[in-house]
């Protein structure tokens, strides 16, 4: 992982425009950002050690 990461939760319920925005259609969904882009999208739960692979950006 890199220097630092932030982690956030939405709930898709309540926030449908944030969804619809980045495409979210399935809970859950994970989205990794740099920069203010999306880089990396999984959908489905996920292992520690494939999680930590999905950060490692």
């Amino acid at each position: 992982m890199g220097s630092s990461a932030k982690i956030g939760k939405c709930n898709v319920s309540e926030n449908m425009e944030l969804a619809m925005k980045y495409g979210v259609s399935a809970v859950p969904t994970i989205l990794v950002f740099q920069g203010g882009e999306v880089i990396n999208r999984k959908v489905g739960a996920l292992p520690k050690a494939q999680l930590q692979e999905l950060l490692a950006v």
